[in-house]
């Protein structure tokens, strides 16, 4: 709530007025920071430095396509493709994790029955 309070102020000091509209769209890319920061859509841990890269990310690649005079429609395609290859990236790091999570146990198990043997 502060940083949203923050960023009006320095948006309306950046653009020298006030618009109700100013901040339309802008949900996306809050996102696609987040989401390419390491965040994980099913929920979890969040770091500033990873929202804080995820932020730097974004910024860039809006403006290499404003530079490019990529058309605005497909600036939004562009950050949909970014946060979907997060996803996925994300969802193939979280299956790995979890396959070695369930090695480690079932090698713990196996250790744990041979000694019960003995």
């Amino acid at each position: 709530m502060v940083a949203s309070g923050l960023a009006a102020i320095v948006a309306t000091a950046r653009a020298a007025s006030a618009q109700v509209g100013a901040g339309t769209g802008m949900e996306m890319d809050a996102i696609a920071a987040v989401v390419i920061g390491g965040t994980s859509m099913k929920g979890g841990n969040a770091n500033v430095t990873g929202t804080l890269f995820g932020c730097l990310i974004v910024g860039l690649v809006n403006n290499g396509l404003n530079l490019l005079n990529v058309d605005s429609n497909w600036q939004v395609v562009a950050k949909g493709l970014l946060i979907l290859l997060a996803v996925i990236i994300d969802v193939l790091s979280a299956n790995q994790y979890a396959a070695q999570l369930n090695k480690q146990a079932s090698e713990n198990l196996a250790k744990m029955e041979g000694e019960l043997e003995l």
